[in-house]
């Protein structure tokens, strides 16, 4: 998503985040249409969506943005909701397009846990 210009962080939570480590739950999104991967939480969303100020019956359909990806060919919506956490009842106004502070540096520990890439770039050497 920040590769994209899209950040799944509100407020404060854009610059004080896990950095993907999947330990903040900053970046919990709703999926309301389409497929990710994996299907079912990881260990670190059931460990953090089960941890307020997430856990029943706000962690319904929550998953963390950077646990997941996007599965090939398929479109996905997504609701990000509102406060620090995403956490709230009602949607998240729509964020100003994300850039990245330290250009390409932003990205140098995003590791796809399926290889060793970028997440959102070519696995092509």
């Amino acid at each position: 998503m920040l590769m994209n210009g899209l950040s799944p962080h509100n407020e404060g939570a854009r610059t004080i985040n896990c950095r993907g480590l999947g330990t903040c739950g900053t970046c919990a999104v709703r999926v309301l249409d389409g497929r990710v991967e994996p299907a079912t939480w990881t260990q670190k969303e059931r460990l953090r969506l089960n941890f307020p100020p997430h856990g029943p019956p706000t962690n319904q359909k929550l998953r963390l943005a950077c646990q997941v990806r996007l599965c090939a060919g398929q479109d996905v919506t997504l609701q990000k909701m509102g406060g620090f956490w995403g956490s709230t009842d009602e949607p998240a106004p729509e964020p100003p397009p994300f850039t990245a502070p330290l250009g390409p540096l932003e990205f140098a520990l995003d590791r796809d846990s399926w290889g060793s890439r970028p997440a959102g770039q070519d696995n092509k050497k």
